[in-house]
């Protein structure tokens, strides 16, 4: 951990970010500051960088909070459950099938891999 000036108005923070902010300016980031992290705090965490997913910003404590619920229906995380390929946690329910799967890991990598380590990638799915 190293101490580092904020981004936006270059307090001092102690951070392993890259992109730094202080407490008051990751939470004008943070898209879900309003709600308790994943650990129940009422704040955001600025000790790594921000996430962007969906074109939306999250700290790191709020974004470990969506992957403990469902993206469709907000059933919580079970034990053991592995994210889907998108890097979102789904239900039982709502996680695609494996076709679905395999055919986007397949689209993702065919110009980059060759048959057979993609074979080898899709049956850990």
């Amino acid at each position: 951990m190293e101490t580092k000036n904020c981004k936006t108005c270059t307090k001092k923070v102690k951070t392993f970010a890259t992109e730094v902010y202080c407490n008051e300016c990751i939470q004008q980031k943070c898209c879900m500051r309003y709600t308790p992290d994943s650990i129940g705090r009422q704040m955001c965490n600025n000790i790594g960088n921000l996430i962007k997913r969906s074109d939306k910003m999250y700290c790191i404590g709020h974004y470990k909070r969506l992957l403990q619920n469902c993206k469709t229906c907000g059933e919580p995380h079970r034990e053991g459950d592995p994210l889907g390929y998108d890097g979102w946690y789904y239900c039982k329910t709502h996680k695609p099938p494996k076709s679905e799967q395999t055919m986007c890991v397949h689209l993702a990598l065919k110009n980059v891999m060759c048959p057979d380590l993609i074979q080898q990638i899709v049956c850990h799915i």
